[in-house]
């Protein structure tokens, strides 16, 4: 596994615009909730007062690929920028291929703090649902999964006509 470098900071820099968007277009899913000018006004609006802990992972060569925005909802208790009320399908944002690498990461890094992570409206399917409980132990930490709420799916025909 290739090294990878977790920074931080406590605010959505619009310089990092067009970064996170490329990460947020390259994701496994994606989401129009996990783009930087989403997460930009929801922060605005819904954390404004609030501590922002954005954390960036990057690679060796310093590329990013992966962005996991907090806020802090409560003392001690970090929670994915878009809530849990407003927004659909929030996760982990990173490249696809490297949700395991970016989460072992972060999880190393935040070993020894001692806020609480809540992720609400991370869908189903996402790796973040196997990979973080399971990648949590390895760095000392617990981490549980539990279903939240189910999202109704229709599934349409190819065509309108038939």
């Amino acid at each position: 596994m290739t090294p990878f470098k977790v920074e931080s900071e406590d605010r959505l820099d619009p310089a990092e615009a067009s970064a996170w968007d490329a990460v947020a277009d390259a994701a496994r899913f994606r989401s129009p909730f996990l783009g930087w000018t989403w997460q930009h006004h929801w922060a605005a609006v819904f954390a404004e007062g609030r501590r922002l802990d954005v954390r960036h992972v990057r690679d060796t060569d310093g590329r990013l690929v992966g962005l996991l925005p907090l806020y802090e909802a409560a003392p001690g208790v970090l929670e994915l920028v878009g809530g849990a009320e407003v927004s659909d399908y929030l996760d982990l944002i990173a490249v696809a291929g490297h949700e395991d690498d970016a989460w072992a990461a972060l999880l190393a890094d935040r070993a020894g703090a001692r806020a609480r992570w809540v992720l609400h409206a991370v869908p189903a399917a996402s790796p973040t649902v196997r990979a973080a409980p399971a990648l949590a132990a390895t760095a000392g930490l617990a981490a549980d999964a539990t279903l939240e709420e189910r999202c109704p799916v229709l599934e349409l025909p190819a065509a309108w006509e038939t």
